[in-house]
C-alpha cells in the first residue's frame, strides 16, 4: 500500500513525497489507518520498520488546537530516542503552527518550564522528568487525548511502569492510547488491559528477519579478541554492543594497538559529545563504535553493514540491538559471539524468536 492511498491531508502527502517515501511498511499498513480512526493500539514489530511514522502521520493529521496546550503526549525510555521522535514529529508540523518539543532528564528545569510556558501541542518526555513536574504541579497535561508510549518493553525492563501508572493518572479517561514495542510480553498486555479495554493488538515479529543475516559464532576465552578483530579488520563501518562500560573502554584499547578507527561512548558522556560521536558515526569519521544498549534505541543509521555483540544479550536488547542495522528494508548483518557457557542464552533467544539463526 502507498502513502498516497492514505486518507490524510494533502499538506502531510506533500511531506511525504519530499521525503521519498511511497510504499509504507507493515507496521504502517495495519497501524496508520487505525490511529487515524481513533483505534486504541498495541503494536510489535522488529526495529527499523517505522513504527515512528507509523504514529507520527496520523496524530499530525488528526491534531487539533487548543491554544497551546498539551494534547499529545509521547512517552520514551531514552533521551536519544525522545529527541529523534521530536525531529520527526517537527518535519511533519514544518507547514503548521503546531508545536512539538521535549522534557528530559538531565536537562535545565528553569528551560523546561519556561518551554511549557510559551505552549505545546505535542510533547515528547522520557518518564522521570515528566513526573517531576507533575507533582510540583508544573504542567497542564488535563486536555491529553492521545498517549503514545514507545518502546514499552524498555520502559518494564527499566523500571518504569510504576512512574507510566503515576502518570496516566492524571490524564483524561476518555484519550487515545497507542503502545509500541520490539517484544510484547504478559506485563505489557496487562498494563495496556489496564489503560483501556478496547483496544487491537498488531504483532509483526518478523517483518524485517529476511533482511538482517543473524550469526552465532562460539569462541573460547582466549581466543575471542583474535574472533572478534579479525571480523572487524574484515568489514567496514560495525556498531558493537558489550554488556559493561569497562568491556567497551578494553575493545576501544585493544583495537587501538592496531590503528583502527574507533570510538567508544557512553551515557557518561555530555548530550553535546554524545551528538558529535553518533554524527561522525553515521557520517563515515568513525569506522567501528562502541557501545553499551545506549546505541540499541531510537538511534537510525543509514547502511550500516555490521552489528557485533561482543556477549549474548537478553531478548529484549539483542532485538533492538541488531534492528539497527536491515533499516527500512536495506540488507545488514548480526554477528554474535558466544561461548559454552552462553549456549543457553543462544537457544533461548533462537526459540524465542522463532526464525533460523545460524549457529557456528
Amino acid at each position: 500500500m502507498k502513502f498516497s492511498e492514505l486518507n490524510i491531508s494533502d499538506s502531510i502527502k506533500s511531506i511525504i513525497k519530499k521525503n521519498n517515501l511511497d510504499e509504507m511498511t507493515k507496521v504502517q499498513v495495519e497501524v496508520i489507518p487505525r490511529v487515524i480512526d481513533r483505534k486504541n493500539v498495541l503494536a510489535s514489530a522488529n526495529t527499523g520498520t517505522g513504527k515512528t511514522l507509523s504514529f507520527v502521520i496520523p496524530i499530525v493529521n488528526n491534531l487539533k488546537k487548543e491554544k497551546g496546550k498539551i494534547t499529545t503526549l509521547v512517552l520514551s525510555p531514552t533521551k536519544e530516542l525522545s529527541l529523534q521522535t521530536r525531529d520527526v514529529f517537527r518535519t511533519y508540523l514544518i507547514n503548521t503552527d503546531y508545536k512539538c518539543s521535549v522534557i528530559l532528564g538531565g536537562s535545565n528545569q528553569k528551560s523546561q518550564k519556561e518551554l511549557l510556558a510559551k505552549g505545546l501541542d505535542i510533547l515528547v518526555a522520557t518518564p522521570g522528568r515528566l513526573l517531576d513536574l507533575i507533582r510540583n504541579k508544573k504542567i497542564d497535561l488535563s486536555l491529553v487525548d492521545t498517549l503514545v508510549i514507545d518502546e514499552i518493553d524498555e520502559m518494564v525492563k527499566k523500571g518504569f511502569l510504576s512512574d507510566l501508572k503515576d502518570i496516566v493518572s492524571v490524564l483524561p479517561s476518555s484519550k487515545q492510547v497507542l503502545m509500541f514495542s520490539a517484544t510484547i510480553n504478559d506485563r505489557v498486555k496487562a498494563f495496556f488491559r489496564a489503560l483501556t479495554t478496547n483496544y487491537e493488538v498488531i504483532e509483526l515479529k518478523n517483518e524485517n528477519s529476511t533482511d538482517i543475516k543473524q550469526e552465532f559464532i562460539c569462541v573460547t576465552d582466549d581466543i575471542k579478541f583474535n574472533i572478534f578483530k579479525k571480523i572487524i579488520l574484515n568489514s567496514k563501518r560495525t556498531l558493537v554492543f558489550t554488556d559493561t562500560l569497562e568491556e567497551t573502554n578494553y575493545l576501544v584499547n585493544r583495537l587501538k594497538e592496531y590503528k583502527i578507527n574507533v570510538q567508544g561512548i557512553n551515557s557518561s558522556y555530555d548530550k553535546t559529545l554524545k551528538g558529535k560521536i553518533i554524527r561522525d558515526f553515521k557520517e563515515n569519521k568513525i569506522r567501528v563504535l562502541i557501545s553499551t544498549d545506549l546505541m540499541a534505541r531510537g538511534i537510525d543509521i543509514e547502511d550500516l553493514e555490521l552489528v557485533l555483540n561482543y556477549n549474548v544479550p537478553e531478548l529484549a536488547s539483542y532485538t533492538h540491538r541488531i534492528g539497527r542495522t536491515g533499516r527500512g528494508g536495506s540488507s545488514g548483518k548480526a554477528i554474535t559471539l558466544y561461548t559454552e557457557k552462553e549456549l543457553n542464552k543462544v537457544k533461548k533467544l533462537t526459540d524465542s524468536l522463532n526464525i533460523d539463526l545460524k549457529v557456528n
